[in-house]
């Protein structure tokens, strides 16, 4: 079986380090756009303070009250056992 790749030189070694991310190179352009992002966010943030001051609250509840039944509460009731119930009392 013959091998049909040719031999390698050295060259596949040369593109590897192509691919890879110069991190170095990453972080001295973000530090070059600097300033671009401080204006960015403190813009952001500006207008997030101006639309939260402009805006009126807003509060909103619902409840929901249901009696219980009766059936439920009667063996609870101590004044139904008794003949005399002494919490109606004031």
């Amino acid at each position: 079986m013959q091998n049909s790749q040719a031999p390698s030189n050295g060259s596949d070694h040369n593109n590897f380090h192509d691919d890879e991310i110069d991190l170095f190179e990453l972080v001295e352009g973000l530090w070059r756009q600097k300033w671009l992002i401080v204006g960015i966010t403190a813009g952001s943030a500006v207008l997030a303070v101006v639309a939260l001051l402009l805006m009126s609250p807003t509060y909103e509840s619902q409840g929901f009250l249901r009696s219980p039944l009766s059936s439920v509460l009667g063996p609870h009731n101590l004044c139904a056992a008794r003949t005399t119930c002494y919490a109606s009392r004031q």
